[in-house]
């Protein structure tokens, strides 16, 4: 076994701790470490939550339980060693306690409280390797990279359909066009997202939760998603206050963007939040939102929204779960776009994943 693979080896089981982070860390990364010796396995550790524990930190304490020391040995992290003070202490200094022979990271982070200072300050005591699997680290926090380099999420939409591309029957009626198996992947989608937007329309003619439930998940979410309700008058306030007081989902929080603010009593239940519409362009919208530290902001709405999207040229990622039926042409189309009048002027994309999901397909596209 060449050193090579042992480094590639041994990172590809760091991200696969940090994967373990997906549903439970946002808004921080997902991180994971591995600490080794003389090819043996010392420590593991993930980050969790935000505010709690880093990777490094974890793995330390669990290889701490295993040895005495930890002078020579070799410790990977997936994300560049936080150098600042944050919520919880910076990891160089977890690190610098002890007699590591190198640090090998994957990836430096993008956030310029850390960008280059964690890799700078630990070369002075520890050989550095870095880039090891660096692209799969990229790909595992690409919503956490986006938002650091643009100051918006990253925007993906949800839709469901059938081959003819329809969301539903003419009357409205589109319980179940995906299969379950693909449903329960939504909830899914739901859970590892920041956020949840959606429009007046949806939540009225639905009166749409946007939670991921553990009947559909297989366990016991630890968080929810923000949900976001774009509705210039609040024509869907008082279907919001009933939902919270219901308490259907204790841990979701709804902010809902209108230009009519809430009233003494609205304030009084709890979990609702208002901003105020000021702006009609989704770009300027994404950026407003940026202090709410949204990495992936999920978009559940109809087409004549989802549309908006599209137009504004602020979508990411599209996440469709394609069904095995025909609707018809009298059913509701998946978007509602304009006429092109020239091939060169459509948006590309390209596939990025594709999926047989029992009886649907999962396909997920990003843009060129």
């Amino acid at each position: 076994m060449t050193q090579n693979y042992n480094h590639e080896h041994y990172m590809a089981l760091a991200l696969e701790l940090a994967e373990q982070g997906r549903y439970t860390c946002d808004p921080n990364p997902m991180v994971g470490c591995v600490i080794v010796r003389d090819n043996e396995i010392l420590g593991r550790g993930y980050h969790i939550k935000a505010g709690e524990g880093h990777a490094e930190v974890n793995a330390i304490a669990d290889a701490l339980t295993n040895t005495d020391t930890l002078d020579g040995a070799d410790i990977y992290v997936t994300l560049e060693p936080c150098s600042h003070t944050g919520r919880t202490p910076p990891c160089c200094e977890a690190i610098e306690r002890h007699n590591f022979k190198r640090v090998i990271v994957a990836c430096q982070d993008p956030n310029p409280l850390v960008g280059g200072k964690g890799i700078a300050r630990l070369s002075a005591k520890y050989e550095i390797i870095k880039g090891i699997l660096e692209e799969q680290a990229l790909e595992l926090n690409h919503a956490f990279f986006y938002r650091m380099e643009h100051q918006r999420p990253w925007v993906q939409i949800k839709m469901g359909a059938s081959l003819d591309a329809r969301t539903a029957l003419a009357n409205g009626k589109s319980k179940w066009i995906t299969c379950q198996a693909a449903r329960n992947d939504v909830h899914k989608l739901r859970l590892a997202a920041s956020a949840i937007l959606t429009g007046k329309k949806t939540m009225l003619l639905d009166n749409a939760q946007l939670d991921a439930r553990e009947s559909n998940l297989g366990f016991a979410p630890q968080r929810q998603p923000l949900r976001i309700i774009l509705d210039t008058n609040a024509e869907s306030l008082d279907i919001v206050t009933e939902q919270i007081k219901s308490k259907k989902s204790p841990l979701q929080r709804t902010l809902m963007i209108s230009k009519k603010p809430l009233t003494e009593t609205q304030n009084a239940i709890g979990l609702l939040d208002t901003l105020d519409l000021n702006t009609k362009d989704i770009q300027t919208l994404l950026h407003q939102l940026n202090p709410l530290q949204l990495n992936t902001l999920m978009v559940e709405a109809g087409a004549a929204l989802t549309s908006s999207f599209l137009k504004a040229d602020a979508v990411n990622e599209i996440v469709l779960y394609l069904a095995p039926k025909f609707l018809g042409p009298t059913a509701r189309g998946l978007f509602d776009l304009p006429e092109l009048k020239d091939l060169p002027l459509q948006n590309e994309w390209y596939f990025h994943h594709i999926e047989i999901m029992d009886t649907d397909l999962k396909i997920i596209l990003r843009r060129c």
